[in-house]
């Protein structure tokens, strides 16, 4: 029983330690962004979208590490109608066709919020961040 806590308590301070490599020493930017194809703004036309629909992780830094996408949420907010769809768990950097199929009847000024994107390297334990992407 010992032997798990003392587990626990590891893999808990590792990924604390990983995650607040996340921010930088002011605590008000982080260091990671999220996106999708090579597209670096958050406001982007739906061809943009679904031409190169997977997800990036950028670490804003001279760092050379890869970082790999391996699950995420979003949540498609249709201005127009006010309607949400959330799609939860989708595994991998990629939209799925159900999502690209909503996206696709979205108009000027809706919303895809990426919430939970996990994501990890070969050096760090899995991380998380989020953002915002606004239908041009």
């Amino acid at each position: 029983m010992l032997a798990n806590k003392n587990l626990i308590l590891i893999i808990t301070f590792i990924l604390f330690s990983c995650k607040s490599i996340c921010q930088d020493t002011n605590n008000k930017n982080d260091l990671f962004s999220v996106n999708i194809g090579n597209y670096k703004d958050s406001i982007l036309s739906i061809n943009q979208i679904t031409s190169t629909p997977h997800l990036n992780i950028c670490y804003n830094s001279d760092n050379k590490i890869e970082y790999q996408v391996i699950r995420f949420n979003l949540t498609i907010i249709d201005i127009q109608t006010k309607k949400e769809t959330r799609f939860n768990n989708t595994f991998g950097n990629k939209l799925t066709d159900k999502q690209i199929n909503v996206i696709e009847k979205l108009s000027s000024g809706s919303k895809l919020i990426f919430n939970d994107v996990k994501f990890i390297c070969n050096e760090c334990a899995t991380l998380s961040i989020k953002f915002k992407v606004i239908i041009k």
